[in-house]
């Protein structure tokens, strides 16, 4: 999905995100110079969802806050008061903080291992070093509870 077409269900989803936040750039007298633009980006970049307060400019703001939004790309999800609230993704599907309504999460990334859990119950019990002369205890390498005497699984 691309953040240029956010519904009013994930816009009133990002407000209440970005209602415990605190502004991270404020607009002053320079109003929205190249710098000002370039602290915007950068705050996208690390927070995805980001408040702008002004200081200055206040009767101008909701002319600003769109042309602010179109120089970043970002998405321009709402104005409380003097404080503009703008959503932009992160590039790397990874480093993403915020998850829209109706979207999945991401699988988990696993470390593939090279034990297998039936062998690895199997060679526990043969050796003696597993979970049949600990009685109640999880196996040392896969961590499957013993079915013997468990008090986790019920067993007898």
């Amino acid at each position: 999905m691309t953040t240029t077409a956010l519904t009013g269900k994930q816009k009133k989803h990002l407000r209440a995100l970005a209602h415990p936040l605190k502004p991270v750039v404020l607009i002053g007298a320079n109003g929205a110079n190249e710098n000002v633009i370039e602290a915007i980006n950068d705050a996208l970049d690390r927070h995805e969802l980001i408040k702008i307060r002004f200081q200055e400019h206040k009767e101008e703001r909701k002319q600003i806050t769109p042309k602010i939004a179109e120089s970043t790309g970002a998405v321009w999800v709402g104005m409380v008061g003097h404080v503009a609230l703008l959503f932009r993704r992160h590039k790397n599907p990874e480093k993403r903080r915020v998850l829209l309504p109706g979207e999945k999460p991401p699988t988990p990334r696993t470390k593939k291992t090279g034990f297998d859990a039936k062998k690895c119950r199997t060679d526990n019990r043969r050796s003696g070093t597993g979970r049949s002369d600990r009685k109640g205890a999880d196996c040392r390498v896969c961590r499957v509870p013993d079915r013997k005497g468990s008090k986790r699984t019920g067993g007898r």
